[in-house]
């Protein structure tokens, strides 16, 4: 063999070898490092939730598993789901869990992607059949304020049919901003460490939020029904602004701001999204017990609030300026189109009642 015969045979090995390294250790590796959740319980179907981490960008491709036994002994359901950066890696499936199983009754999930498996969910539906429920009612969760306990407390009973969340499930403010006194102290420095803004500000303190221990607990023990309030986008949020977004410009524009908070609350909440991605005010029945309706009354339709300061003047507060503003018939909090959905929906629901279960309901409701 000449010289150079041999040396190019050598190149190509080293070439070949050196590709089938690179091969291997291109190869992703997952974690499921933010829980699992579900939400939006209906008669039939639910969502469920995770979020998927890879050590390397590019899409992924997830695998949901469903069993009536926490041991996963018997597969009831599988389904292959892909996620990319576009949602975040977020995983949202409207489950149709009638189908599958005898979902009253509850049921577990798990996420897998590659070698790594998600922690595992339970969850359920409600039937019209329905007569009892144990529901959680929480609100208000800022994460540099302290620990969110009340989560934990709630998760370690186990016991919850369906939690509530009423809004300002996080909050935008910076580090050195509203609550953060002790944020330091306690580990819990917001992230990021400015006020949430853009999309990816957006998405960092999702992330947080759902890495709390307690939070995960909660999330993974029992579905979520959740609507915002004005924290998930800026305080004292308004359909054309907000209190706490600049007027000057500094802050960019407000809608972008409003598109990117929304963007991101659907792929990180376990939460069923309209046409309207603006429009989160909908119904939940629980059984025969209860008929839930969700609102909005922030960013919709509400007209910005009166603030006393702006009445005040060199010559004092003017007092009949302000009252005449503050009880004006024309300031609207939630808005001609959600009023008539709300009438229209209380409507069809006592035609239900009076048509189908006319007789007294002795169904049994306990709130946590």
């Amino acid at each position: 063999m000449k010289r150079r015969q041999a040396l190019k045979i050598t190149t190509i090995g080293a070439i070949g070898l050196s590709a089938s390294i690179s091969s291997s250790c291109s190869k992703n590796t997952y974690s499921f490092n933010h829980g699992v959740a579900s939400g939006d319980p209906l008669e039939d179907r639910v969502i469920l939730w995770t979020r998927v981490t890879p050590q390397q960008a590019g899409p992924v491709e997830v695998v949901l598993e469903i069993s009536e036994n926490e041991n996963f002994s018997k597969i009831a359901y599988s389904k292959k789901l892909q996620t990319s950066s576009l949602s975040d890696y977020t995983i949202k499936y409207d489950f149709l869990a009638k189908q599958y199983c005898d979902s009253d009754n509850g049921f577990f999930y798990r996420f897998k992607a590659g070698s790594s498996v998600s922690e595992i969910g339970k969850s359920k539906t409600f039937s019209e059949n329905t007569m009892t429920a144990k529901i959680g009612v929480f609100s208000c969760s800022n994460f540099p304020a302290g620990y969110f306990n009340a989560y934990q407390a709630a998760a370690e009973k186990n016991d919850l049919d369906l939690w509530l969340h009423l809004g300002d499930y996080l909050y935008e403010y910076p580090m050195g901003g509203y609550a953060t006194d002790n944020a330091e102290k306690l580990g819990r420095t917001p992230n990021p460490g400015h006020e949430m803004i853009t999309l990816s500000d957006y998405r960092q303190r999702h992330a947080q939020y759902k890495l709390d221990q307690g939070s995960k607990l909660l999330h993974k023990h029992a579905p979520l029904i959740a609507v915002w309030d004005d924290h998930e986008f800026s305080n004292d949020t308004w359909k054309r602004g907000a209190e706490n977004h600049s007027e000057d410009g500094s802050e960019g524009d407000f809608y972008a701001r409003r598109s990117a908070a929304i963007k991101a609350y659907y792929e990180w909440m376990p939460i069923r999204e309209q046409q309207n991605k603006r429009r989160i005010f909908r119904e939940f029945r629980i059984g025969k017990l209860i008929h839930l309706i969700m609102l909005d009354t922030r960013q919709y339709a509400r007209d910005k609030q009166i603030q006393p300061k702006d009445y005040l003047s060199k010559s004092g507060f003017n007092q009949a300026k302000f009252y005449n503003d503050l009880n004006s018939k024309n300031r609207e909090l939630l808005g001609a189109e959600q009023l008539s959905w709300i009438e229209d929906s209380i409507f069809k629901f006592k035609y239900c009642l009076d048509y189908f279960w006319p007789t007294s309901l002795n169904g049994k409701i306990k709130v946590s």
